[in-house]
């Protein structure tokens, strides 16, 4: 795919080059011929020659750095060192290695051991950007691995006070803590390390060795052992076999009330899950997270979306998720709560965590109906899109959601059919509750349906052939 993207860069940038030269070699024969136009530089049409010649630009002398990342990683991750060296040499000697590349070298330099040269280009990224706290991490790493312990304390200190959720750079710091036998301040941050992160094997080991060598608290020790040594297991089963196929494989039907996903391993605490209410907007998002509210589960919202005429029964949203691809800083908050997250979000949910995806389907042309009502009632305009392209944008969106998933062996997702949740809220109920398992009020979860609220109503509750929310391959 690199060896395919390099053929079609060098491609486009010969007809870029061309074009340009074109174009300069007409602006000259105007000049000379004293016919240039006088536009004005907010002339539509100026502006729309100026934002060409930026893409034309762009193809001509862009990205031969980024063709170099990706071979430089694609050795590093093959064991080729030799091979990366060479493509790391003509980025380190490359003149305009951008501030993101920086650091990409700097941690590929320290991954083939010279550390040194990647602590130069990091504290020269530092100049730049003095608050950037994955530099600081970096550089904590490259401090560690010197043995320059007290000094890698100092910078992962400095990284984790400008953004404290980082779990590998608090377990880090608990190494190098140990290394310096501050054992009390090590057992602080590797606690905070397995609190951000459970599954987070280095840091269940060192407490376990920290407890029984330096703090003699054996019963700490074996716990943290114990929970080591089931992620170690589960770590080398998954290289021994296959990836485990998300809940929504392409032999199963979302719609067929027998298809049960597969329960998390029982070394999973139940506790610690966080259950996400998803589909589109107008799917039945809020109608499920009021349904399981009733039936005993406590939602994370922050209740700034009040109930209106088009939710009157209320939103159940939380702000923060919004920002997901951005800041995932909130996700702890909701272990062993109910969060609603738009679809689209879904891939980036961080992988430290165990979820369980109530995924709401509904017909297409209803959903766009609905939503479209809604923006009407609010003055406001909906996408410049008919709804055919609608159909085509929303069925893309989800199949890519679902591709992502399915890679996701942290995730177990129930499909369920709002229009089915309405004709039968025992059944559907029934599945909720089976997939969630216990505290769980099937009763109070049935009454908190209100069928009478659905405005909006398709032919069929059946997508049809192009708007299935999840299509087999």
């Amino acid at each position: 795919m690199i060896e395919e993207l390099g053929r079609r860069v060098e491609h486009y940038q010969a007809e870029a080059k061309a074009e340009l030269a074109q174009r300069e070699s007409a602006r000259s024969s105007r000049r000379k011929e004293a016919l240039d136009e006088e536009l004005s530089p907010h002339d539509p049409k100026q502006r729309r020659i100026q934002f060409e010649e930026r893409q034309l630009q762009e193809l001509a002398y862009g990205c031969p750095l980024l063709l170099e990342w990706f071979r430089l990683s694609q050795a590093l991750l093959e064991k080729r060192p030799a091979e990366a060296r060479i493509y790391l040499q003509k980025l380190t000697e490359a003149q305009d290695l951008s501030y993101g590349m920086s650091q990409r070298v700097a941690g590929a330099l320290a991954e083939l051991g010279d550390g040194e040269q990647a602590r130069e280009l990091l504290e020269a990224a530092l100049q730049l950007d003095p608050e950037n706290p994955l530099v600081h991490a970096q550089l904590a790493g490259i401090h560690f691995q010197a043995r320059h312990f007290d000094t890698a304390i100092t910078a992962a200190t400095e990284s984790l006070s400008l953004l404290y959720f980082q779990p590998g750079v608090h377990a880090l710091l608990g190494r190098a803590l140990i290394e310096t036998k501050r054992f009390g301040e090590a057992e602080q941050e590797l606690r905070v390390a397995v609190a951000q992160s459970p599954r987070h094997l280095a840091a269940h080991e060192l407490l376990a060795k920290l407890y029984r060598d330096q703090l003699n608290r054996p019963a700490d020790a074996f716990a943290h052992e114990g929970r080591a040594r089931s992620l170690r297991i589960e770590l080398t089963a998954g290289h021994k076999t296959s990836p485990p196929r998300s809940d929504m494989s392409d032999s199963s039907d979302p719609s067929d009330p027998s298809d049960s996903p597969s329960p998390f391993d029982s070394t999973i605490d139940p506790a610690g899950i966080i259950t996400i209410v998803s589909g589109l907007p107008r799917s039945g998002t809020s109608m499920m997270m009021q349904l399981l509210v009733a039936a005993g589960r406590e939602a994370l919202t922050d209740s700034k979306r009040v109930p209106d005429e088009d939710n009157p029964l209320g939103y159940f949203e939380f702000e923060k998720t919004i920002d997901l691809a951005k800041d995932i800083s909130w996700v702890p908050q909701a272990r062993g709560k109910v969060v609603k997250v738009v679809a689209q979000l879904l891939p980036f949910l961080p992988p430290n965590e165990h979820y369980k995806i109530i995924f709401m389907e509904r017909n297409l042309a209803e959903v766009i109906a609905s939503q479209n009502a809604m923006l009407a009632r609010q003055g406001r305009r909906g996408a410049e899109l008919n709804q055919q392209q609608l159909l085509e944008t929303f069925t893309a969106q989800l199949q890519r959601v679902r591709a992502q998933l399915r890679r996701r062996p942290n995730i177990r997702t129930l499909a369920l059919s709002y229009g089915e949740l309405l004709a039968d809220p025992a059944a559907s109920v029934d599945r909720v509750a089976q997939f969630l398992g216990d505290p769980f009020n099937r009763h109070a979860a049935t009454e908190s349906i209100r069928p009478q609220l659905r405005r909006h109503k398709a032919l069929t509750d059946k997508p049809k052939a192009g708007e299935d929310l999840w299509p087999k391959k």
